[in-house]
């Protein structure tokens, strides 16, 4: 659901006093709402970027829905912002 909303997903776009409806039969969630309306005026909300741990586990953790456990090989790899690379590159050069 978390990577859904972020990136405008059906669910992200669901406002207070709207009428939701969950049919777990059928595994089926409804919205009584325009929703193509409220995507047009979408502005995804901007990303925090984490730094130490929280970053190291924020590119291990899996999906809520997989469990949120960590993994050793095949997870995304860390990534920091161009602007605080340079900066690191810096720092560790005047030492």
């Amino acid at each position: 659901v978390a990577p859904e909303a972020a990136s405008g997903g059906p669910i992200a776009l669901i406002r207070d006093g709207d009428t939701v409806t969950i049919d777990t039969a059928l595994r089926r969630i409804d919205v009584d709402a325009d929703l193509d309306e409220r995507r047009a005026g979408f502005i995804p909300t901007p990303r925090h970027v984490p730094r130490g741990a929280l970053e190291k586990y924020a590119a291990l953790v899996s999906s809520a829905s997989l469990g949120a456990i960590t993994t050793g090989g095949g997870a995304a790899r860390i990534t920091r912002p161009p602007a605080t690379a340079a900066r690191r590159a810096r720092t560790h050069h005047e030492a």
